[in-house]
């Protein structure tokens, strides 16, 4: 079930449509996630150094192939393969923690839902 609040209440669930994705072996997909609203993905380079933490560990652990990725302020973009049916449970993988973690830091708003 997707559910969506709204932003001015600062209750923003964010869904991956990973589920709407092929997911097949071998198939090169292009991913992207965006944070909620108009927030910024990251804020100083030690997110992106996380992040960056946390793909190498989901790609060793869910055995993607990555091709090429770019970390924007406000969004990522993901070119990989799967080399199993997987895609869905590492990009909730990589997504989700990259989320925990970014929501624990003391920044006021967790708008990474």
């Amino acid at each position: 079930m997707e559910r969506f609040y709204d932003i001015e209440r600062k209750n923003v669930s964010r869904i991956f449509r990973a589920k709407q994705k092929l997911n097949v072996p071998g198939l090169v997909s292009h991913i992207t996630q965006r944070a909620a609203g108009k927030e910024p993905l990251f804020l100083e380079d030690a997110d992106r150094s996380y992040m960056l933490g946390v793909l190498k560990d989901v790609t060793h652990k869910q055995s993607l192939n990555i091709y090429a990725f770019c970390l924007m302020g406000n969004h990522v973009h993901i070119l990989l393969s799967t080399k199993e049916e997987n895609l869905y449970d590492a990009m909730r993988d990589l997504f989700s923690r990259y989320a925990m973690w970014f929501n624990k830091r003391d920044i006021g708003t967790g708008k990474l839902c």
